[in-house]
């Protein structure tokens, strides 16, 4: 695993951390179901605790493209959903510039030009679920 100390994004990655803390657990946003919700979160730390998330930041992944959902419907609207929503507890087997493969194969586009005001990063949801 990797450390603030040991890699530049050291940082960035711990900020991350400290933002899943404050996320509420218990409560799925939206239309999350909330298995969905839980396995969201756990392929998140899984994710933060390894060496992935130091090369997506050295490739370019930002927090919206790995973590952001959709604002209003963040199940329903896939198509605005970051890497990590994807993941449904699968691991990741290689990851570019443009995409990553998870070992089961399947295959994550990143996107750009989703609207910002569109997305809700996962710390960004409030009471109940709304943002």
């Amino acid at each position: 695993m990797s450390t603030p100390s040991d890699n530049p994004f050291g940082r960035r990655i711990e900020g991350w951390r400290a933002s899943f803390r404050t996320v509420d657990q218990k409560t799925a946003p939206g239309d999350v179901p909330y298995e969905a919700w839980r396995q969201f979160l756990k392929d998140s730390a899984a994710f933060l605790g390894s060496d992935w998330a130091v090369q997506a930041l050295g490739k370019g992944w930002d927090d919206y493209t790995l973590f952001a959902a959709n604002r209003i419907k963040p199940w329903a609207r896939i198509d605005h959903a970051g890497l990590l929503w994807l993941a449904h507890g699968q691991a990741l087997a290689e990851m570019t510039e443009g995409y990553v493969r998870f070992a089961h194969g399947l295959t994550y586009s990143r996107t750009e030009g989703v609207d910002p005001d569109e997305l809700a990063l996962p710390w960004e949801f409030g009471d109940a679920g709304a943002p």
